[in-house]
């Protein structure tokens, strides 16, 4: 078995993951941002735990890597052409 090369991809690539997740549900969520913060702090272990049983049931280490990988640059696409979209350059 590949647990350690799941477990590692889980660490390394669904931290990440999960912060990048919540920070897209804490600033573009329903209600303000300062009020979404508390629901995404509180969404962050579930997520991750998501990510990791998610990444511990892939049957190849390799899959995992590549599906958190792909995942990763989806969301991070996501938020770079939000904060483009959104924020017209903005800081």
């Amino acid at each position: 078995m590949t647990y350690r090369s799941q477990a590692l991809a889980s660490v390394v690539l669904g931290t990440p993951l999960t912060l990048a997740l919540t920070g897209l549900y804490a600033q573009f969520g329903p209600g303000a941002p300062a009020t979404n913060f508390i629901a995404a702090l509180l969404l962050m272990t579930p997520i991750w735990l998501a990510v990791m049983v998610w990444t511990l049931k892939r049957t190849r280490g390799r899959t995992a890597w590549l599906g958190l990988g792909a995942a990763n640059l989806v969301v991070y696409t996501a938020i770079l052409l939000l904060k483009y979209l959104v924020f017209n350059g903005r800081t």
